[in-house]
């Protein structure tokens, strides 16, 4: 898993610094920009290689993004080969256990995932608990909008004096501010557990009876009474937008077999103790694949 999450966070770090080199020569293009901002030297040779950095990075962008393609179906082929080869018993087993009598799926319950932690289980007090992001995940999300945003409203200030030409480069700098924005609040949104209602609930603290039974019809909350176990599962996850990786599930298995996913993400070990964590503080079994 670590050399999985390391090949994972080097493919981004070299996506971003080609992101990066493509920007600043598409922001070179332009007559008046922030590159005017920098050192004289250092902007003048961003402008005299403005073409090289724009079509070395967006090329660089292209090839990269072949090889995470090759690398994918490489996994995908022997995530395919694995379960053929696997015993039809054990498969059977896998899809049949129950606890107490009552049969849990071992599907996955939230696809994708991350190969690194974007949330952590944190103690709130005396009455339970809260899922909220890391500072990591955050921290990756507002790139987007520290980046993108000043140099977009910086360009749309700088064309002030050009009337409609401002408005592409606002929309831009807004866009990548509500990215940020979007991806904080709904990618890993966060969930409590209050024992002083006897709710578990996805939003903030302080919800209304009434908003958490809307919250349950929609499948993102439920009484602490209807907990029967904590489940933990992994994912492979292979996609176009990263090197395949292993994502762990913390899902709660609820007395009627419904199943709600509380953390989704790359720690196994981390996650592996917030899910004893909860068991205990349920009194309900932990189980795992």
């Amino acid at each position: 898993m670590a050399a999985e999450e390391q090949r994972g966070l080097s493919y981004q770090t070299l996506n971003l610094i080609a992101g990066l080199l493509a920007m600043l020569g598409f922001l070179a293009l332009w007559p008046v920009s922030p590159i005017a901002l920098l050192p004289e030297p250092i902007a003048e040779a961003i402008h005299a290689g403005r073409w090289v950095l724009l079509i070395g990075g967006v090329f660089a962008q292209v090839w990269l993004l072949s090889v995470r393609v090759r690398h994918n179906r490489r996994s995908w082929l022997q995530a395919q080969a694995d379960a053929a080869a696997a015993p039809g018993a054990v498969r059977d087993a896998a899809a049949q256990s129950g606890v107490k009598g009552l049969k849990v799926d071992w599907s996955p319950l939230n696809s994708g995932g991350a190969n690194f932690q974007t949330q952590q289980l944190s103690a709130c007090a005396e009455q339970g608990w809260v899922v909220a992001p890391t500072w990591r995940f955050v921290l990756l999300c507002s790139l987007f909008g520290a980046i993108g945003g000043p140099l977009g409203l910086g360009i749309a200030f700088a064309e002030l004096d050009k009337g409609a030409k401002a408005l592409i480069p606002l929309l831009m700098g807004l866009m990548f501010i509500g990215i940020s924005w979007a991806l904080v609040r709904f990618a890993a949104p966060r969930k409590c557990f209050d024992r002083r209602v006897g709710w578990y609930w996805q939003g903030r603290e302080g919800l209304t009876d009434q908003q958490r039974h809307a919250l349950q019809e929609r499948g993102k909350a439920a009484p602490l009474h209807e907990i029967r176990a904590v489940q933990v599962l992994a994912e492979l996850v292979t996609d176009s937008e990263a090197p395949s990786y292993n994502s762990y599930e913390l899902n709660l298995v609820l007395q009627s077999g419904q199943r709600l996913n509380v953390m989704d993400h790359g720690k196994r070990d981390v996650l592996v103790a917030d899910a004893e964590r909860l068991a205990r503080w349920f009194d309900v079994p932990l189980l795992m694949r």
